[in-house]
């Protein structure tokens, strides 16, 4: 039969958590960038079908693309295969902007501390104003996929990366692509 001493458990735990917590503060590494790093999407069904949005690519483009035309629906879950991105993002696609490629790169090396904040509960913040998500793309090279990384909602309900480096990747996607949700972010206060 075990039999736990009370002193030695407390001096156990006394020890090892100050280890745990010192390596949850290290940064995490930066996931190796794909072909694609960011996008920008919009969601709107409340008054017609709107579904449309910005990709930025590795070499700083920023396309615009438009899926409202389409009967497709957005998917669910936030993995996808680099197929599935491409189809989507080839609907009315168009350059609209670019910045350079050392930018888009740096920019996206601060992924790395996002990874290490959480996502806030879902807060109402507008009415009938739909979802534009801002996140980072992350590409597994071994399975050719993509994970989607929550930088900011803001429209009907907003959620916020509590990453000081989510928001300012955010800050930079919005001012890259514009603001099309003004007064619908409560986290941007």
């Amino acid at each position: 039969m075990i039999h736990f001493r009370p002193r030695l458990l407390s001096a156990v735990l006394s020890l090892a958590l100050p280890l745990a917590a010192a390596s949850c503060t290290e940064p995490l590494t930066p996931p190796s960038p794909g072909p694609l790093l960011f996008e920008v999407e919009a969601i709107n069904f409340a008054w017609g079908r709107h579904w449309s949005g910005f990709v930025i690519d590795a070499e700083g483009q920023v396309y615009a693309y438009d899926l409202s035309s389409t009967d497709l629906t957005p998917p669910q879950g936030d993995q996808f295969t680099a197929a599935e991105l491409e189809a989507k993002y080839a609907h009315a696609r168009r350059l609209v902007t670019s910045v350079s490629a050392t930018e888009a790169a740096s920019r996206y090396g601060r992924v790395g501390a996002v990874l290490s904040g959480g996502i806030t509960p879902p807060q109402s913040a507008c009415f009938d104003a739909g979802s534009v998500r801002y996140s980072a793309l992350i590409y597994d090279e071994s399975t050719g996929a993509y994970r989607r990384l929550l930088l900011r909602e803001v429209g009907d309900l907003a959620r916020a990366n509590t990453s000081p480096a989510a928001a300012e990747l955010y800050h930079w996607l919005r001012d890259v692509v514009g603001n099309s949700v003004s007064g619908c972010d409560p986290f941007d206060q």
